[in-house]
């Protein structure tokens, strides 16, 4: 069973029916489905999709180096120039979007399994995204195997300064709890199957 986690939402939760949690389920399943496909990332697979709240496709994208760049071993696997040169998905799905001419962001739905850092939070606000929704286990992978000193970056102060500017915004987060299924996903250089 399905639902989402309450702990972190804004006020305007709203009632969630058994269509949407199904439909919230596929275009996860199918983020992770794309993120294993095209992210270039040799640690983390992550990708994110826009929907339109009338559930009309607008773009996918997945964590990539920036189109025009080759991504060589070394850029993908160096740190922290890794973090340089890939462009995470919350930010490459909006330009995307963008460039194809979508412009009612606050009238839209971010779909992304491993959401999101303060920079990829300030471009989501920038944009004007109106929710955001993601899936619990990569936030509970990360706390769990997260390091120090060996050039990674500690994600969760960064995840939580995102929250604190998503719930200062009003911009209605969550994230789904319960098994995907009938996919993998690398998570900070490990194979997790959510």
């Amino acid at each position: 069973m399905f639902k989402y986690l309450e702990y972190c939402a804004s006020d305007k939760m709203g009632d969630i029916i058994k269509e949407d949690l199904d439909r919230h389920f596929a275009y996860l399943k199918e983020c992770y489905q794309y993120a294993k496909e095209y992210s270039h990332d040799k640690s983390t697979w992550n990708s994110a999709k826009l929907i339109r709240n009338d559930g009309i496709p607008i773009a996918i994208e997945a964590n990539r180096v920036m189109e025009g760049i080759e991504p060589t071993e070394e850029i993908l696997t160096k740190r922290p120039d890794k973090y340089f040169y890939t462009g995470h998905a919350e930010e490459r799905v909006l330009w995307k979007a963008l460039d194809m001419g979508f412009t009612d962001f606050k009238n839209s739905t971010m779909f992304c399994p491993w959401y999101a850092c303060h920079t990829c939070a300030r471009t989501i606000l920038g944009f004007g995204v109106g929710r955001i929704i993601g899936h619990q286990s990569p936030m509970d992978w990360d706390g769990e195997i997260a390091r120090k000193g060996d050039g990674r970056m500690e994600w969760l102060p960064s995840i939580e300064a995102a929250w604190n500017m998503f719930r200062k915004r009003g911009v209605d987060f969550r994230y789904l709890i319960g098994k995907i299924g009938g996919v993998e996903n690398l998570h900070a250089g490990r194979i997790f199957y959510p």
